[in-house]
C-alpha cells in the first residue's frame, strides 16, 4: 500500500479501517494484476489502464464501487445499482461485516465479462 492510500485509510475510525482493509484485500485477491492509485481523492484499482473498482470513506459508511458491472445484478442488502447499471456499489455501515468471499466472487464475475 502506498503512502497516499495508507493516509486515506488512516482517516477512518477503527471499524472503517477494518472494512477498508477487508475490501482492499478482496479487490486484490479478485484482481491481483490491479494497480492501486489515489484518483479523485479516493483509492482506485485499475487493470490495463481501466478502472475496475474504487473505495470511498464517508462519515457513516465505507463503499466499494465496482465498475463495468452490468453483468452483475443489483441485490437488495448487498449491491445497489448506479447510473444505467454499469456501476454497482456495496455499502458497509458500522456493525456490518464484509462478506469477503462474496465480494471476491462478485469482482471475479465482473472481470470475466470485461
Amino acid at each position: 500500500m502506498n503512502k497516499e492510500i495508507a493516509a486515506y485509510f488512516a482517516q477512518g475510525n477503527a471499524w472503517q479501517k477494518k472494512a477498508l482493509k477487508t475490501l482492499r484485500a478482496a479487490i486484490l485477491t479478485a484482481t491481483p494484476e490491479a494497480t492501486e492509485s489515489l484518483e479523485y481523492g479516493k483509492p482506485h484499482y485499475s487493470v490495463d489502464g481501466a478502472f475496475v473498482a474504487a473505495l470511498h470513506l464517508s462519515k457513516t459508511k465505507v463503499s466499494l464501487l465496482i465498475l463495468n458491472a452490468q453483468s452483475v445484478a443489483a441485490e437488495k442488502g448487498f449491491l445497489r445499482s448506479l447510473g444505467g447499471g454499469e456501476r454497482k456499489v456495496l455499502d458497509v455501515a458500522e456493525g456490518q461485516e464484509v462478506d469477503d468471499d462474496r465480494v471476491v466472487a462478485t469482482l471475479r464475475a465482473v472481470r470475466e465479462t470485461v
